[in-house]
């Protein structure tokens, strides 16, 4: 699998969550994409790229999450967001990637 973000493509170390791992009210930090070209021009055109913050909104597990990058809302279907990795955006770090 490809990725977008690091160029590694081995798997997440032990920081990195998949945005499936997130529960509504959780803010992230977009730290690599992973899959193949379409896939990752598809979250590039809904904002979501490496270094942007991202907010769950609403979902829950195997459903599609409600999440706003920026500005925008858009739903991401569940096989997607296993392909999201992020960290955990503390406080500090709120709006800083916006």
């Amino acid at each position: 699998m490809e990725s977008l973000g690091s160029g590694a493509v081995s798997r997440p170390s032990s920081d990195l969550l998949e945005l499936a791992q997130m529960r509504p009210g959780d803010r992230a930090l977009v730290a690599r994409i992973e899959g193949g070209v379409s896939f990752r021009t598809r979250m590039v055109s809904m904002g979501i790229v490496p270094g942007r913050e991202v907010e769950i909104l609403s979902g829950r597990r195997h459903h599609p999450f409600l999440v706003r990058v920026g500005t925008t809302r858009v739903m991401i279907g569940w096989g997607m967001l296993a392909r999201v990795l992020v960290t955990r955006a503390v406080s500090g770090q709120a709006g800083a990637a916006l």
